[in-house]
């Protein structure tokens, strides 16, 4: 017979988890995503990539969206279509 495992909430979000499923972070018991959330925060703007794509630019006349695959050329048109996208 197997043991039931004991639920508890994500003291983020708010979401019921199992207790053998969830994290504990900065005294916060943490579901997968908020978790994520937390410890591996998105850096939205890199200064260094921007000053190094405006330098190749320059350097040799290629635009940026022409060095784009063609998975990054489909995003990158559907976001400027859109103006902007979450």
């Amino acid at each position: 017979m197997m043991a039931k495992s004991t639920i508890t909430k994500c003291k983020n979000c708010g979401c019921r988890i199992l207790v053998d499923e969830s994290y504990f972070h900065n005294c916060l018991t943490l579901c997968d995503d908020c978790y994520l959330e937390n410890v591996h925060r998105v850096i939205t703007c890199n200064p260094l990539v921007i000053y190094s794509a405006k330098r190749f630019q320059d350097s040799d006349g290629i635009m940026a969206e022409d060095r784009l695959n063609e998975q990054q050329k489909t995003i990158y048109n559907y976001v400027k279509s859109k103006g902007k996208v979450t």
